[in-house]
């Protein structure tokens, strides 16, 4: 007797735990986090099929070579990531660029940053005056904003981060910089860059970095590894109303989401030959549907026009690749 109620007290408490068991919070799975920009996809399906991109290497090899013989490109550069978890991609992807306006993302990295712990920085006003103009040739822009930031009239902090990234606006970025010095004793540009392993403790000269090192900083955004994520989707919303269309944009579908950051250099030299160097650069994420790819493309030639094509031809056979991988979808049930 004692045996057969030890047993049905054992079944009953065993049942008893079970239903506590499934009623508590952590037998819930975790939901997606509700955001555009920043990684989202830990709980959705497969979308695309993951095996190396060697095939593809190989054409875009082929290509930069070509492009190399005919004399349209003097070098390039490339690096791709699928941001799902899959292979990854480079050619020359060690070989350094001059970094021109992409050092631009880290000073609204550096901004962003601080609003994590004072959101009213971004509605601080900065007016413009003398000592702001760009006179270097190096640094006059051949893809200049459709207009001009007006002398002695206050914008705010938000105002000219957005034309930082969506124009590459080099007054707003010495407005930017200027402003961030006189708020800190601390070099805090300076010390964002090398936090996000962007530059070296001492440079000489005209800063440059290699495409992989790069791109790196648009994963550490879609993860949200260094700003939170909040701060991680403004900076990505930010970079995705670019308005440079000639390179990543122009290679991939009408209306595919991108947030990315172009940069662009002019050098002058002494050869006869090659009087005038150009780099051209277009870094981003592509949001191709449920499965986002980071490419990063970094060009140095004699003619922009020239890179640009350059740029849309390499973006165009990434997008194609990608494309030609979607998994088929099951007919409905």
């Amino acid at each position: 007797m004692k045996t057969i109620l030890f047993v049905l007290g054992a079944l009953v408490g065993g049942f008893a735990s079970y239903l506590f068991w499934v009623s508590t919070p952590h037998h819930k799975t975790p939901l997606c986090p509700e955001t555009v920009f920043v990684n989202q996809f830990a709980c959705i399906e497969q979308i695309i099929t993951k095996g190396e991109y060697v095939n593809l290497k190989q054409e875009l090899t082929d290509y930069i070579e070509e492009k190399k013989r005919a004399g349209t490109i003097l070098d390039a550069g490339i690096y791709f990531r699928d941001l799902r978890n899959g292979p990854t991609m480079g050619i020359n992807e060690y070989a350094e660029f001059s970094t021109a306006s992409l050092l631009k993302v880290p000073i609204m990295i550096a901004y962003l940053s601080l609003s994590d712990s004072d959101p009213s920085i971004l509605d601080h006003e900065i007016a413009l005056k003398e000592g702001f103009e760009v006179t270097d040739p190096g640094f006059v822009q051949h893809y200049a904003p459709p207009n001009a930031l007006e002398k002695d009239v206050p914008y705010t902090i938000g105002m000219l981060l957005d034309r930082l990234v969506q124009y590459s606006d080099n007054v707003a970025s010495e407005m930017l910089r200027a402003y961030l010095q006189a708020l800190s004793p601390n070099d805090v540009l300076a010390e964002t860059y090398k936090e996000l392993g962007l530059v070296p403790d001492e440079v000489e000269g005209d800063y440059v970095i290699s495409v992989k090192r790069y791109a790196s900083m648009f994963r550490i955004l879609h993860n949200a590894s260094y700003l939170s994520v909040q701060m991680s989707e403004k900076a990505l919303g930010m970079l995705s109303r670019s308005r440079f269309d000639s390179g990543i944009v122009a290679g991939i579908p009408e209306g595919t989401p991108v947030a990315n950051k172009f940069g662009e250099r002019g050098f002058t030299t002494t050869d006869p030959n090659n009087p005038l160097i150009t780099q051209l650069h277009d870094c981003g994420i592509v949001y191709y549907p449920n499965n986002p790819y980071l490419i990063c493309i970094m060009t140095q030639g004699n003619s922009f026009e020239a890179l640009e094509g350059v740029i849309q031809d390499i973006s165009r056979m990434v997008y194609e690749e990608v494309d030609s991988r979607r998994l088929p979808t099951a007919p409905p049930k």
